[in-house]
């Protein structure tokens, strides 16, 4: 198993498309953009951390089956830090231990 840092180049391929998780971001960007219709966002960069830190640790949380010890391994961080994330974003651990992956 390789480990990841924070100086490694993330590149995963959605299966579908072929785009790697930059691009993907990047598209869903710009579809946000293109429904705003010249309004402009106020707190965008919160509200993308926000919503993709929720997906992150839901996927992670699904792909462990809802071991909190592992997901934190995955994720780089201590078990407490997850543990006020998951309350931060009022995510449900024994909704996610039932999900298949």
């Amino acid at each position: 198993m390789s480990q990841l840092d924070s100086t490694s180049s993330l590149d995963i391929n959605h299966a579908d498309q072929g785009l790697s998780l930059k691009k993907q971001v990047s598209h869903a960007m710009d579809y946000y953009f293109s429904y705003l219709e010249g309004e402009q966002p106020q707190g965008l960069y919160r509200l993308v951390i926000h919503q993709v830190e929720s997906a992150l640790l839901e996927s992670v949380l699904s792909y462990v089956r809802g071991n909190q010890t592992k997901a934190a391994i995955l994720l780089g961080m201590s078990r407490g830090t997850l543990v006020k994330k998951l309350n931060q974003h009022q995510i449900d651990i024994s909704a996610i231990k039932h999900r298949t992956f």
